[in-house]
């Protein structure tokens, strides 16, 4: 409550002046009841009547009666005590009148210039009275009073420095002139002086032997502008003791008590005042206020309602219970206190940005976004507008806006930490976690004990994955926080990606413990159990996320997965039928949702119904013609099926599926199934063969390469036998002999156009026949041995060549899974002889007769030697990664140094699936390949082997 007053008559308007002053304007007549006066605690201009201490102090006229002749024997004190009579009757002409008449008498009498100098200052004229009261002191150079009076005019003409001047001369005349005092008090408060204030208003509480209220009221109001307002409450109080009906006192305590966080007291103290006055807008509005900041709004609304009703043209009264409308989510009626707080000042930028939060929470975001642009034009530096539009941009997921309007909070207020947080939101939303990272950094160097902001950086490095990091900063959030549910839950998100479930299932426990309906982490710890093959608690927890979450189709979708696992079909089946209908209400919600209908395409085909699967992946290519997930899993439905006729589609989907990721080896995996079904095995050998490469530590290519090989050698030696026999051409056809079914040879003499295809001898025969019966044994070895004995004897024998051929290559495919790291097994070196020799003899049979071998043999060969070319290549690969991971990123942990690491070897390898977020709706799973090396610090001679380093080989499906 500021003691700067001003008053309106018309259109004009005075001041700024005390309130001592307008009480002299009240009681001279110049400011009447109706006339408008304000201060700054005011919403609005009021009547002068609705502030009763105006007019509280004034007696009313004495009655118009001739007063008694004076006693004085001379006319001199006629005349000034006439004038002195009608001063009190605040008859200021006729007291003019009669002083000028004893300056006539007497024109050095000073007193009498002083008197007449005071009725021109009652009269508001006071160039007039500074003239009269300046001919006061020329007469008498030291007439304190006359000093004190003219301080008072030029008080009133606003001119400061003189009246300061003036009262300083009085004090100076009259050390005890208490007047003097309270008036250089006075005008030090309408300077802002207000440390010179409280001096002079305690020295006139130490001059008055009678206590002044307004000496306390107003050194109150001096230490309220100073922020000392325990004293500013204590003068206040003083002041209500002395005057127990000052309204003034009672509304300005009230607003201390409130800057204090007493709400109740300022309740009590503007609950008095409307006592004493009924009709106090100022009571009302004040008392609004402070049931707002208790956050009873209701009561909050029904004072500010009572305010409008006595001031109907309070703009700021329609716009404090706007903001408690808000708060109660009453948007629309906030919206028209805002809206009709705008119609009485269009330049009221708050209302804008106020009414624009209205919308905002009614997601009316373009109307938000106009009421912010508007508060920002109004006041291009409203930092909290460009903060609020940056929310409603965000809505609009229109991040590049968003973006720019935080980058302005953050240009306006460096120190706007939310501005940081925000923004970084905005990078992780466009997945520019670098950006974000630095954001939430700068945040948190804002504020140290942010919890949000370590926990949104974490997210950030989760998703760049960067889990140790994330790891760490949860576990600060968690540290700041120990009851952050969601904190706990992520943390466990980061132990599971790096592998740590139970350390996950840590973290998901106290985040149930936290927050028992937290359907997230019962899923996510779902999910942990999984990884650990504990399929009952996962199905467990999975029925507990149904429970809070029943729409959920994903839930039903795993728990499917995990019932399948125990082999409980029934319950797997009825899981799936249940996210089959979710989806489809999914679907039926949003008929664009890809998303869905390829969720339901899998569970349709997990329950054996291709044609229903097939159809809804092929909607989901429509609808996302880059979903490379669809065309490989409707690849996989066509293949099922187990039509000759859907094979040349399922080798559609599987290429394009390939063309879109040519590093995802289950589609080369699967492609080379169907050429199989297809008997077009050198095809088929080389999609496996492709597999291999991209997944050397998945053995299911290398069994299936096995399985091809055989077919193609039965196939091939079938072929040669049967057009041998019959002296015709031979066949491509393949056929689907059982491995070690066929013969090389028909019999023991087969006729043929090339050189050295006879058996002449029988032991040559003998020798053959029982290379054969060591091969169907899987004595490949010793099968080589007796072949080798054949060839010594019958060194041009084509059949002997193609056979050892043959067994050469069976040996090394057979030892080819042996080749997987940390495992043992011959070295690349040896197995690619193998290869080698195979190929050699299979040159030599073909050298002999061109017609025997078939050409799918020898590229059978020329494609797996090239096989274990690839295989050491990638084990040459690894390793230079681990290397350059080490020299970059480890650190010796006794002597510090970083530069003298050195690789001593790799200790173990282990295959890992995780699921992959980044795949729609965690279909997809990732196969990570962990390598633990032993580390050598050559500078304190010192051992580790606790690095680990990771290398992402494939996705696939479950």
């Amino acid at each position: 409550m500021s003691d700067k007053w001003y008053y309106a008559i018309g259109k004009e308007r005075f001041g700024p002046f005390t309130f001592e002053h307008l009480k002299g304007l009240v009681s001279s007549g110049k400011l009447k009841e109706k006339d408008l006066v304000w201060t700054k605690v005011m919403p609005n201009w009021m009547a002068a009547e609705s502030v009763p201490e105006m007019f509280e102090t004034f007696p009313p006229p004495l009655p118009n009666v001739d007063l008694p002749p004076s006693n004085s024997p001379n006319k001199l004190n006629e005349f000034f005590e006439k004038g002195e009579n009608y001063l009190k009757l605040n008859k200021y002409q006729e007291a003019i009148l009669e002083f000028s008449k004893a300056i006539k008498a007497n024109p050095a009498d000073a007193k009498a210039f002083k008197k007449i100098g005071d009725a021109f200052n009652a009269l508001n004229k006071h160039p007039e009275a500074i003239a009269n009261y300046s001919k006061a002191i020329e007469l008498d150079p030291k007439f304190s009073a006359a000093y004190n009076n003219r301080g008072n005019a030029y008080n009133s003409l606003n001119k400061y420095p003189e009246a300061i001047a003036d009262f300083a001369k009085a004090i100076e005349l009259d050390p005890n002139n208490s007047n003097a005092y309270f008036n250089r008090g006075n005008v030090h408060n309408l300077l802002n002086n207000y440390s010179e204030a409280v001096k002079d208003f305690t020295k006139v509480i130490e001059l008055d032997s009678k206590e002044d209220a307004y000496a306390f009221f107003n050194r109150g109001f001096a230490y309220s502008e100073l922020k000392k307002y325990p004293e500013a409450i204590v003068d206040y109080s003083k002041a209500i003791e002395l005057n127990p009906k000052s309204l003034l006192a009672y509304t300005n305590r009230g607003l201390l008590f409130g800057e204090l966080k007493k709400y109740l007291e300022a309740i009590s103290d503007f609950t008095k005042a409307i006592e004493m006055d009924a009709k106090s807008v100022l009571a009302y509005f004040n008392r609004g206020n402070a049931y707002s900041l208790l956050n009873k709004y209701s009561e909050a609304v029904t004072d500010f309602t009572k305010a409008i009703e006595l001031d109907p043209k309070s703009v700021l009264t329609y716009f404090n219970r706007g903001l408690a409308y808000n708060a109660l989510n009453k948007y629309l009626e906030a919206i028209d206190d805002f809206t009709k707080a705008i119609e009485m000042d269009r330049n009221f930028s708050a209302a804008f940005n106020d009414r624009g939060l209205s919308h905002n929470a009614l997601n009316n975001h373009l109307e938000a976004i106009a009421d912010f642009t508007k508060a920002i034009e109004l006041d291009p530096k409203n930092a909290t507008a460009y903060f609020n539009r940056a929310i409603s941009y965000d809505y609009l997921k229109n991040y590049p806006k968003v973006i720019a309007d935080y980058t302005k909070v953050i240009e306006l207020d460096p120190k706007y930490a939310n501005a940081n947080n925000n923004r970084g939101n905005a990078y992780a939303d466009s997945n520019k976690y670098i950006e974000a990272i630095a954001d939430y950094t700068k945040a948190i160097e804002l504020d140290t004990k942010d919890a949000i902001a370590y926990n949104n950086r974490a997210i950030a490095y989760y998703n760049s994955n960067k889990y140790i990091e994330a790891i760490v900063d949860w576990t600060k959030a968690i540290e700041l926080d120990p009851k952050y549910a969601f904190a706990f839950n992520n943390r466990g998100k980061a132990y599971a990606n790096s592998h740590k479930y139970f350390e996950a299932i840590a973290d998901y426990t106290k985040a149930i413990e936290l927050d028992p309906k937290y359907s997230t982490a019962y899923f996510n710890r779902a999910i942990a159990y999984k990884a650990l093959n504990k399929h009952l608690e996962a199905i467990e927890d999975y029925t507990k996320t149904i429970e809070l979450d029943p729409k959920n189709a994903t839930v039903y979708f795993n728990r499917a997965i995990a019932y399948k696992a125990l082999n409980k079909h029934l319950e797997a089946i009825e899981d799936y039928t249940k996210a089959i209908a979710d989806y489809t209400k999914a679907i039926e919600l949003d008929p664009k949702n890809a998303t869905a209908y390829f969720n339901r395409g899998f569970a349709y085909k997990e329950l054996d119904k291709q044609p229903e699967a097939i159809e809804d992946y092929t909607k989901t290519i429509e609808l996302d013609p880059e979903h490379m997930e669809a065309y490989y899993f409707r690849g996989l439905s066509y293949y099922v099926q187990n039509a000759q006729k859907k094979y040349p589609a399922a080798i559609a989907d599987f290429t394009k599926a390939i063309e879109m990721n040519p590093n995802f080896s289950p589609a080369y995996l699967n492609r080379g199934n169907v050429y199989d079904r297809q008997q077009k095995y050198t095809e088929a050998i080389a999609d496996f063969t492709k597999a291999v490469e991209l997944d050397p530590s998945n053995d299911q290519p290398l069994k299936n390469i096995k399985a091809t090989q055989k077919k193609l050698a039965d196939a091939t030696a079938k072929a040669q036998s049967s057009e041998h026999s019959s002296k015709k051409p031979r066949t491509t056809e393949a056929t689907n002999h059982q491995p070690g079914n066929s013969n090389t040879t028909s019999n023991a003499k087969t006729e043929n156009s090339g050189q050295g295809t006879k058996i002449t001898t029988p032991e040559v025969k003998k020798l053959i026949a029982e290379a054969q019966r060591l091969s169907e044994l899987k004595k490949h070895n010793e099968a080589i041995v007796e072949l080798t004995k054949a060839v010594g004897l019958e060194p041009n024998l084509t059949a002997a060549y193609f056979m050892r051929g043959c067994y050469y290559y069976a040996l090394a495919e057979s030892k080819s899974k042996e080749m997987e790291f940390g495992k043992g097994g011959p070295s690349p070196e040896n197995l690619l002889n193998l290869f080698k020799k195979a190929q050699s003899d299979f040159h030599k049979a073909d050298k002999l007769d061109p017609t025997f071998i078939s050409l799918e043999a020898r590229k059978l060969v020329d494609s797996n030697s090239k096989q274990i070319t690839t295989l050491e290549n990638y084990r040459g690969g690894v390793f230079s990664s681990i290397w350059n991971f080490v020299s970059g990123k480890w650190k010796c942990r006794k002597c510090g140094n970083r530069k003298t690491a050195e690789l001593s070897r790799k200790i173990n390898e282990v295959t890992e699936w995780k699921r992959d977020s980044s795949y729609r709706d965690s279909i997809m799973y990732s196969r990570d390949i962990w390598y633990t090396c032993e580390i050598y610090c050559s500078w304190c001679n010192n051992n580790y082997t606790d690095i680990t380093y990771k290398t992402e080989l494939d996705k696939r499906s479950l």
